[in-house]
C-alpha cells in the first residue's frame, strides 16, 4: 500500500526554484485532498516519460478547467459545485480510454473531458504545481513521491497474486489490488454463492463485496480480497481468453474456471467475472448483473500467452 504524505506548494517562506511535486499514479484513478487560497493546479504526465506533460487541471472555487498540451483541442471549463477550497476538499480523478472525469469523492463527476486525438497518451504521473508565490496549496495524497528524473529500470521481485480474507473491521490488506472505480477506487473480491466461487467487486464505503449472478447483483458480507501486484490487464472480447488469464474462482456447474474481468459502464470501471462458456464478462452494477462482450481481463505476465482458449466440440475422429 502506498504511503500517505502531506506537502505544501507555493509557501512564500520557501524558495520557488522547483514549485511542483511529482508523484507516480498507475491505476487509472487518483484520490487526494487539497486546500488552496486560489486555484489548486496539477498536471497529468505521460507514463512513458515524466517530463512530458499531457493535461492540465485547475480546480477553483467557482469553476474548474481541463486542457491539453497538444494542439487542436479547446479546454473544457465548467462551474464547480459546492466546493470551499479554503477547507480541505477530497477529489477523485479518473482516466480510462479517452475520457478524464473529475468529481468530489462520493459524488458524480462534475467535469468530463473527452480526448479527440486518435492516440490517447497513457498517464503514469501527476505533477502538483503552483503558478506564483502568492498561491499556497496544501495537498494530502496517498502515494509515494518520485524523483522528477527519468525512472531507472530495476528488477522487481515478489508481488504474486493471492487471496486474503477481509477482517470484521473492514480494513483492507496493505497490498490489496485496485480493480477499478465507482465514484471511488474499488477492489477485486470473490465470494461463495450457490456452490460457485464468484469474482466481483469490493466497495470500501459500503464495507461489502458484490457479485453478479442470475441477472442480479448480490451483496456479500464474507469475502476475500485479491492482493499483490504481479499482474496486468489485457483487452479481450468474447471467449478469446489468453492462456495466462488469472483464474479467480469456479462456476456452480462442473466447477468450470471463472476469470477476473472489468468493463466500463456509465463512467465507472467495474470488475466482475468472465465465464468462458458464455463468452461474456458479467459485472455487478446497481442491483443487476450486466453483460459485457468487450472487456479487460486480468493476466499474470510471468506466463507467455501463445494462443487463446476456445471451447472445442469433440468429433468422432481426429485429423
Amino acid at each position: 500500500m502506498s504511503s500517505r504524505f502531506f506537502f505544501k506548494i507555493g509557501d512564500p517562506n520557501q524558495e520557488l526554484d522547483k514549485p511542483y511535486k511529482l508523484c507516480k499514479v498507475d491505476n487509472c484513478a487518483i484520490k487526494f485532498k487539497v486546500k488552496s487560497n486560489e486555484l489548486a493546479t496539477f498536471i497529468l504526465v505521460s507514463k512513458d516519460c515524466p517530463h512530458k506533460d499531457c493535461y492540465k487541471v485547475a480546480l477553483g472555487q467557482s469553476s474548474s478547467l481541463v486542457s491539453t498540451f497538444a494542439t487542436g483541442q479547446q479546454p473544457i471549463i465548467v462551474g464547480t459545485p459546492h466546493i470551499d477550497l479554503l477547507e480541505y476538499t477530497e477529489f477523485l480523478v479518473t482516466w480510462f480510454s479517452s475520457i478524464i472525469r473529475i468529481g468530489l469523492v462520493g459524488d458524480a463527476p462534475f467535469l468530463e473531458y473527452v480526448e479527440n486525438n486518435a492516440k490517447v497518451p497513457a498517464i503514469g504521473f501527476i505533477k502538483f504545481i503552483t503558478q506564483c508565490s502568492h498561491v499556497i496549496s496544501d495537498w494530502i495524497f496517498e502515494s509515494s513521491p518520485v524523483s522528477s528524473e527519468l525512472p531507472r529500470i530495476i528488477q522487481i521481485k515478489g508481488g504474486k497474486l493471492k487471496w486474503m480474507p477481509m477482517t470484521g473491521k473492514g480494513l483492507l490488506p496493505p497490498d490489496a489490488m485496485i480493480g477499478g472505480f465507482e465514484n471511488e477506487p474499488i477492489y477485486i473480491a470473490r465470494s461463495h454463492h450457490n456452490q460457485s466461487l464468484c469474482p466481483g467487486k469490493y466497495v470500501p464505503s459500503k464495507r461489502h463485496s458484490f457479485i453478479a449472478w442470475g441477472h442480479e447483483e448480490h451483496r456479500k458480507k464474507h469475502f476475500e480480497i485479491l492482493c499483490g501486484f504481479d499482474a496486468q490487464w489485457m483487452k479481450c472480447e468474447g471467449n478469446n481468453i489468453p492462456e495466462n488469464a488469472f483464474i479467480g474462482g469456479f462456476s456452480e456447474v462442473n466447477k468450470q474456471p471463472l476469470y477476473i474481468g472489468r468493463a466500463m459502464i456509465e463512467g465507472n470501471l467495474i470488475c466482475g467475472k468472465v465465464h468462458l462458456l458464455y463468452k461474456l464478462c458479467y459485472i455487478p452494477y446497481e442491483g443487476r448483473e450486466v453483460e459485457k462482450y468487450y472487456y479487460e481481463i486480468l493476466v499474470t505476465p510471468g506466463i507467455v500467452a501463445r494462443a487463446v482458449q476456445t471451447p472445442k466440440k469433440c468429433n468422432s475422429y481426429c485429423h
